[in-house]
């Protein structure tokens, strides 16, 4: 997962009500009005409380088959290598739930990505024929 970190001086005054800011006193040439605020963000894109929340994929580890569950309707599911190649790809799903032969894949980590018109999940499949 990577972290991207910014970062601004506003007024201690000021507020904000997300969930990914941060306030932190800000050390270093510290001004008593000073606040440093760090703004979070997860380029994954996982959305927080939209889209898929969780899919569940089962066994993990695999070695031929996964079953791939899901609360909403899995639009699209792609499989990739972690170097980003895509392995497998399948398109117009719409379902919650579907099996995937894994057989022609090598043993070793890949990243499974499953789409839906709100967002996407990623997960971690482990393959050991």
């Amino acid at each position: 997962m990577i972290i991207i970190l910014t970062w601004q001086t506003i007024p201690v005054s000021a507020s904000f009500s997300t969930d990914t800011t941060k306030s932190i006193p800000f050390v270093e040439n510290w001004e008593s009005d000073s606040t440093l605020h760090l703004h979070a963000s997860c380029p994954t894109g996982v959305p927080g409380k939209q889209g898929i929340h969780v899919i569940k994929i089962e066994p993990n580890p695999a070695s031929d088959k996964i079953d791939i569950s899901s609360d909403y309707l899995i639009s699209s599911i792609g499989i990739t290598d972690l170097f980003g190649r895509e392995q497998l790809n399948f398109n117009n799903i719409d379902k919650k739930e579907i099996r995937i032969n894994l057989s022609g894949l090598a043993d070793g980590i890949y990243l499974l990505i499953a789409q839906n018109r709100s967002g996407q999940a990623v997960q971690k499949v482990i393959v050991h024929h």
